[in-house]
């Protein structure tokens, strides 16, 4: 599932249950002819693939309890072509690459509030090296931030009720959603 394509479309980074396993984990496979080749293996599931600009990176998100996926989930990358898998911050519902390919889109878990429309959250840019974040929307319940190609900016998606969602657009460097 949550398939993504490569920056140069070649390639294919996605989670799959395989036969036989408990948990989803990434996995990359040439665009055609070619097999998939695992890049993940915990014992929980792994999701929302999301390529670097370059190429070289994968993003994805690990859920941090197993299976409850209205927690925090564990931000990681992981060098495209395999290796060593590394923590870079935490996300509630998916990641995305900054055109740079230095920070991540990512949104913040919402408070435990007993109604869905009084759960809140928010965008943050999470950058890659450092961890730190910078808060781009507070006080709502966003998620599924993506980064436009040219950097300029973040659509998402902001659940308005329990049963209404809006999409939205703002700058990538904050200001007014539109």
């Amino acid at each position: 599932g949550y398939p993504a394509i490569s920056p140069d479309g070649t390639r294919v980074a996605f989670s799959w249950l395989a036969p036989g396993k408990r948990t989803r984990h990434i996995h990359v496979k040439p665009v055609g002819e070619g097999e998939a080749r695992l890049l993940t293996s915990a014992e929980v599931d792994d999701a929302l693939a999301a390529w670097s600009p370059d190429g070289r990176w994968i993003a994805f998100t690990r859920l941090a309890n197993g299976d409850r996926a209205d927690v925090w989930q564990h931000v990681y990358v992981i060098p495209a072509e395999g290796g060593v898998e590394r923590k870079v911050g935490e996300t509630w519902r998916g990641v995305s690459w900054s055109a740079d390919g230095k920070s991540l889109v990512v949104t913040r878990v919402p408070n435990e509030a007993a109604q869905p429309d009084q759960q809140v959250g928010g965008i943050s840019v999470l950058t890659v090296a450092t961890g730190e974040r910078r808060e781009l929307t507070k006080g709502y319940r966003d998620s599924f931030a993506v980064a436009s190609p040219d950097g300029a900016w973040v659509t998402f998606k902001r659940q308005a009720t329990a049963a209404a969602a809006q999409i939205y657009v703002m700058p990538m460097t904050g200001g007014p959603v539109k």
